[in-house]
């Protein structure tokens, strides 16, 4: 980076590597090595699953929506904060996206279950919504 204003030291460094051309082959591989490792780091750390569930179940303020949400998943989840958001599709449909904590398929498939029965008493009860909604769930 600084090598263009440093004309010895840019000097000095293409004459060791013009001395030890065998060097080369080696530095290459460990920077490959470290780009590759790099870039499954960041791949994995990106990774997520994701799920949905659609349900049978207006014209609805979606931050009532977001509250009604945020409340129900506060109280399923109580000891780690997780994200909510909702998303309103013509139709009128409602997606509501959440995230939870990664779980072993049979504890996701019930836990599926009862959300879906869950939220579907709740908007009805609350909203009056009976519509199709869908929810989807990220594992954080």
């Amino acid at each position: 980076m600084f090598l263009p204003w440093a004309p010895k030291a840019r000097m000095q460094l293409s004459q060791f590597f013009l001395n030890h051309s065998d060097l080369l082959f080696p530095l290459g591989a460990v920077i490959l090595g470290i780009a590759i490792l790099l870039f499954a780091g960041f791949l994995m750390l990106h990774r997520r699953r994701f799920a949905q569930l659609a349900m049978e179940s207006y014209s609805i303020d979606s931050k009532l929506l977001r509250d009604l949400l945020e409340d129900y998943w506060k109280k399923r989840f109580p000891v780690e904060e997780y994200a909510v958001d909702i998303l309103l599709h013509p139709g009128p449909r409602i997606e509501c996206i959440v995230e939870m904590p990664p779980l072993d398929p049979e504890a996701q498939e019930m836990l599926f279950s009862e959300v879906e029965q869950e939220l579907g008493i709740l908007f009805t009860a609350q909203l009056g919504y009976r519509d199709k909604f869908i929810v989807t769930a990220i594992e954080k």
